[in-house]
């Protein structure tokens, strides 16, 4: 298959086919194929770089769901909706409304995520709030005891100041 690329100033740049590329490099480093060995590349618009991109990790090789979040937030920002994202990659429009979620998580804890010090059903118990520092707070309070990977105790943390709704004050 050919490698896309897509032109930044006065290279071009991989953004389908890194890992084939890797396998090159090393072939070439190996000394098993030579320096000017040629590579099919296919040039692809800018504007639609993202897109292949996300479509090469989304069918062959699952992307990492907080990397699924920073790639089809900037399609959002580009003006496609959920439904189009949702169909363009054969998925549940309710899946791409769960990554986008993962925006409202502090940087700290999506970091953890990535780390694999969180699943991912306690990273969306973090989604319960918008106020980063309590999410931050409610982390660290929890990194170190066996609540780190409980969503409800992440949940119970979040919401303990807050009055329920069945409460007859409400």
């Amino acid at each position: 298959e050919n490698l896309l690329v897509v032109r930044v100033d006065d290279r071009y740049e991989v953004i389908a086919g890194g890992r084939w590329l890797a396998a090159l490099q090393q072939l070439r480093a190996d000394g098993r194929l030579p320096d000017d060995h040629a590579v099919p590349c296919e040039i692809v618009p800018p504007d639609r770089a993202e897109e292949f991109s996300l479509a090469e990790n989304t069918v062959r090789e699952a992307m990492h769901p907080a990397d699924q979040f920073d790639a089809w937030s900037r399609l959002v920002e580009q003006g496609q909706s959920t439904g189009d994202i949702a169909a363009r990659f054969g998925i549940r429009e309710e899946l791409v409304h769960q990554r986008l979620k993962l925006g409202r998580v502090s940087p700290g804890v999506i970091q953890a995520f990535r780390d694999d010090e969180l699943s991912l059903d306690v990273l969306m118990a973090y989604t319960l709030t918008d106020d980063h520092a309590k999410q931050q707070t409610v982390y660290e309070r929890f990194r170190q005891s066996w609540e780190a990977n409980n969503a409800g105790a992440v949940r119970r943390a979040l919401t303990e100041n807050m009055v329920r709704s069945d409460d007859r004050r409400v």
